[in-house]
């Protein structure tokens, strides 16, 4: 699909010469609002398990090792546009995966670590998993709040049956409440401490990775330049054990 972009600006002279203004507030009602999508946009607090080290403890229940809690959710239209993968970046070996251009209007006062789910997209995800050190319940490294469904979970002995899906008098093994997994006492499960993987639909998640940009001269903003990275590419390798109870945080998609 081509999109064609009337540009919004109109001419104006100063003295004897002629400048170009921008008027982002025709930009924002227009383009971003008819060609953007929906999302979810919250924004950042760093979360109070920081050590005097600078990093987060990988074992907070707050915020799942990540670092960063969100409040104050919102819908807004943005723009997104993924960066493709070139020969020249193939070739220097600078391309990381997970990377996206973000763009929304001036009034919207984004912050480096704020985050958005894109209410009209989905994906797939295959995790991987450790079961816990004891108890029946797992979790899924990803906000419950943006998981669809679990498509599948298995590890080297096949696949374990969810709960509503198994055929006419098979036992289920477990069910899913947002991004949490419990393991049914009277059906298969994996050994404490074996690993598993999960495949799972999601909303794709977007963190802003940089401070947002603006060329605004004071008078009138232009619209906020986003860098940002799919969450799935930012999370802690460290194992989450919820052995002791369910998790919050950045897990289950709240502050």
């Amino acid at each position: 699909m081509t999109i064609t972009l009337k540009r919004k600006f109109r001419r104006v002279r100063l003295g004897s010469r002629k400048f170009v203004r921008f008027e982002s507030r025709k930009f924002d009602d227009t383009f971003i609002d008819k060609h953007g999508v929906r999302a979810v946009w919250e924004k950042s607090e760093r979360c109070n398990c920081y050590t005097d080290s600078g990093q987060p403890d990988y074992n907070c229940g707050r915020c799942g090792g990540f670092g960063w809690v969100y409040y104050d959710a919102r819908i807004i239209p943005m723009l997104v546009t993924g960066i493709s993968l070139t020969k020249q970046l193939r070739e220097i070996g600078e391309f990381v995966p997970g990377y996206a251009s973000g763009t929304v209007a001036a009034d919207y006062k984004v912050g480096q670590h704020d985050r958005f789910t894109l209410t009209e997209r989905s994906q797939i995800t295959v995790d991987p998993a450790k079961r816990a050190a004891s108890g029946n319940m797992d979790a899924i490294r990803y906000p419950g709040a943006a998981i669809m469904g679990v498509l599948a979970v298995r590890d080297h002995t096949g696949e374990y049956v969810q709960d509503g899906r198994q055929s006419e008098g098979q036992q289920p093994d477990y069910y899913t409440d947002g991004n949490v997994l419990t393991w049914i006492p009277a059906g298969r499960q994996p050994a404490h401490g074996n690993r598993f993987s999960i495949r799972f639909q999601h909303r794709p998640i977007f963190v802003v990775v940089d401070p947002p940009r603006s060329r605004g001269d004071g008078s009138e903003l232009f619209p906020w330049a986003l860098s940002l990275r799919r969450l799935e590419y930012m999370r802690s390798a460290a194992e989450i054990d919820i052995s002791g109870g369910t998790p919050t945080g950045i897990l289950l998609g709240g502050g």
